[in-house]
């Protein structure tokens, strides 16, 4: 198998589990893009292949997965996995641009494996944060390293939408948004 495919295979993997996570600890369904669309763009899902305009003005660029909570805020989740040395580590500075120009405030970016040069992962760790720095709070772009700090972050961002969800008034049927 060439180091392309391990690299595909990989992501798909670290994609399940996320998704297998979604909906068996945070109970919120994953549809893939095209199903989230003919469902009627609903709320509180994981879209699985969500469709963005990249840096190079390219429209049917796609992150691996972007969740929606009731509230209609997102976050979006890209999965560069590396299990063996290769070149998706050169990527990153691709993948860091795109971070930046996607809808979502809250992006996350999993650098898993053990194949990642580690001087391509700290640069990636070190860019995230210098540049959510700048755009002072309105971009969190965050890098984690494990399927696990990814789904623990999913636990806490929904969490917290929860949370932000539950302090607003009651809608005008008296119904919770």
């Amino acid at each position: 198998m060439s180091g392309s495919a391990r690299s595909l295979e990989n992501n798909n993997i670290a994609r399940v589990m996320i998704k297998q996570h979604a909906v068996t600890q945070l109970g919120v369904p994953v549809l893939a893009h095209p199903e989230w669309l003919r469902a009627g763009r609903p709320d509180d899902c994981l879209i699985d292949g969500f469709p963005y305009t990249g840096i190079y003005g390219k429209t049917d660029a796609k992150s691996d997965l972007v969740l929606i909570h009731p509230t209609g805020r997102r976050a979006r989740i890209i999965v560069k996995w590396q299990g063996t040395s290769g070149s998706t580590d050169e990527k990153f500075p691709y993948v860091m641009e795109n971070a930046f120009v996607v809808p979502e405030n809250d992006v996350v970016i999993l650098a898993g494996g053990t194949g990642a040069k580690p001087a391509a992962v700290r640069w990636l760790v070190d860019e995230a944060a210098a540049r959510s720095v700048r755009t002072l709070g309105r971009r969190d772009v965050q890098v984690m390293r494990s399927v696990d700090e990814v789904s623990a972050w999913l636990r806490s961002i929904r969490d917290e939408w929860l949370d932000a969800r539950a302090a607003l008034p009651p809608t005008e049927d008296g119904r919770l948004l």
